[in-house]
């Protein structure tokens, strides 16, 4: 099975440029709501204005939001830009600073050149960014047979599990990050909003297995990127991501271990309990979690996923 990574990129952004933009904001809103005092002093109102969905040329929407004098901005940016995110970017900087020239040019802001400058070094700040990482394989069976491996085998440590039909996620509940795998080329054919692709991206998409991260601001700020100036250096985000985010853990299936390779006694009563799918009756958790590493480095058989299909078979 051949693969090859490339570079991440970043592929969603919720951000609030934390300098003055000028702007109207009944330009960037869908409407809003008038709050007075108690004593319903007009000359104390505070406007809290809606956010307004904007589509771009390529047909593709970001979600902007008046914030007084200042902006939030929400959305694929990159595919807003472009028209899809099959390729990408990695510079959040240049992401925000050229959606910031977009609107700019659509009529909807008006930030001074000295705006302009302090964006791009940027002063901006960071709720929820998703980044990618894209797998590429010969062809879209082997990206296909490598998804499905970690849908039945893969497992991330201290990360609940949850599958779909064209991926995979871990921690999905999560307000810290989660991590997702899916196949690029069957979520565009399910896209219901056309991307402007190329032939040769199309082709791409179809051998490519996606590798998605969404930080959210907790972590952005566990992991010091909470603003946009800390994203300049790549190298040093590269080896941050790939240490963070690299404890996949996947079964060898060209030497998956029968039952009868089993000769420890207390493997072998540990495993029949799983087969049985009575194991979380017998074993503590504290137990069960040593023996999942145990069983993957020893056996390489995932025990969640036994267990899992132990427990349904007996419904």
């Amino acid at each position: 099975m051949n693969k090859n990574k490339k570079s991440f990129d970043v592929d969603w952004i919720d951000v609030v440029v934390v300098v003055d933009v000028d702007h109207n904001p009944l330009e960037l809103s869908e409407g809003g709501y008038i709050f007075f005092d108690k004593n319903q002093n007009i000359e104390q109102e505070k406007i809290l204005y809606k956010s307004k969905m904007i589509e771009s040329q390529t047909r593709q929407t970001i979600k902007v939001k008046s914030k007084g004098s200042k902006l939030r901005i929400s959305g694929n940016l990159y595919k807003w830009l472009n028209g899809q995110n099959v390729d990408g970017s990695h510079s959040v900087v240049n992401l925000v600073t050229d959606t910031i020239l977009v609107l700019k040019k659509m009529n909807l802001i008006s930030p001074t050149n000295a705006q302009l400058n302090e964006i791009k070094k940027g002063k901006f700040e960071l709720y929820c960014v998703h980044i990618k990482f894209d797998l590429i394989f010969d062809d879209k069976e082997i990206s296909i047979k490598y998804l499905n491996n970690i849908k039945n085998g893969g497992r991330y440590p201290y990360r609940k599990k949850t599958l779909y039909q064209n991926g995979v996620y871990f921690g999905q509940n999560s307000k810290h990050w989660v991590l997702g795998f899916y196949h690029k080329g069957n979520e565009l054919s399910s896209n219901k909003r056309k991307n402007l692709i190329s032939k040769e991206l199309a082709l791409l998409a179809n051998r490519m297995i996606r590798k998605e991260i969404k930080i959210y601001s907790r972590k952005l700020k566990e992991l010091n990127l909470k603003f946009g100036y800390n994203w300049f250096d790549i190298n040093y985000l590269e080896k941050l991501f790939y240490n963070e985010f690299n404890k996949l853990e996947m079964p060898d299936f060209r030497r998956t271990a029968q039952v009868s390779t089993i000769k420890n006694k207390a493997d072998q009563k540990f495993y029949n309990f799983v087969l049985d799918g009575t194991v979380l009756d017998f074993y503590s958790r504290t137990t069960i979690h040593r023996k999942r590493k145990d069983f993957l480095e020893k056996y390489n058989l995932e025990i969640d996923t036994l267990i899992n299909k132990a427990i349904a078979n007996k419904k």
